[in-house]
């Protein structure tokens, strides 16, 4: 599974199309985060923040006003909004129950 998302993130890369590429990350965060959630041992913040990373570094690079950038960032908030009401879950578990930990990253 985790080579598969690596793959995906390699294949990614290679695209040349800014707004292809920047989609496929946030496609390949949300399947990364799914599994960080099911507690996959192999995922780790610091890959979270990677691809987190490559997609800020991705979307000042879409064409302005168009209905595929506004697509993709509103996409890209939906998975931030997500991963900060997570992050927030983590910090005030009591840790009587098992919840991923977000702590680490950093959001935008």
């Amino acid at each position: 599974m985790l080579d598969c998302l690596k793959k995906g993130v390699k294949i990614a890369s290679q695209c040349m199309d800014s707004g292809t590429k920047a989609q496929l990350y946030v496609e390949l965060l949300n399947k990364y985060v799914y599994f960080y959630e099911k507690f996959h041992t192999l995922i780790t913040e610091e890959i979270l923040q990677e691809l987190i990373d490559r997609i800020q570094s991705e979307l000042p690079n879409l064409e302005g006003g168009s209905d595929e950038a506004e697509q993709i960032n509103k996409h890209f908030e939906n998975t931030i909004l997500h991963l900060k009401m997570r992050k927030e879950i983590s910090s005030s578990s009591s840790g009587d129950e098992k919840v991923v930990s977000y702590n680490n990253l950093i959001l935008p």
